[in-house]
């Protein structure tokens, strides 16, 4: 997993902080999603490409891990819960 303990959004309690990361969360699937639009639509070319798809993959990636940070959870066993309730599904 990712290491981003050194990172300077470590105000645990901060609302402002939590916002933070699930904007930039939002922002990066926003992103993603009109990557996939633009292709389902003949290909257009517009901002931004699916050149991007890994970069705003990686924002998603690093938003939650803020997320984690900032609330105070561990986001490795959260994501093993999560992944083996969808695997019920």
């Amino acid at each position: 997993m990712v290491n981003l303990s050194n990172t300077p959004w470590t105000n645990p309690s901060s609302d402002d902080q939590r916002l933070h990361a699930i904007l930039h969360a939002v922002k990066a699937a926003g992103k993603l999603a009109s990557i996939l639009e633009a292709e389902g639509h003949g290909g257009r070319e517009r901002e931004p490409t699916a050149a991007d798809q890994p970069k705003y993959a990686a924002d998603l990636v690093i938003s939650a891990i803020r997320l984690a940070d900032i609330c105070g959870f561990d986001l490795e066993k959260a994501l093993a819960a999560r992944q083996a309730q969808r695997n019920k599904l």
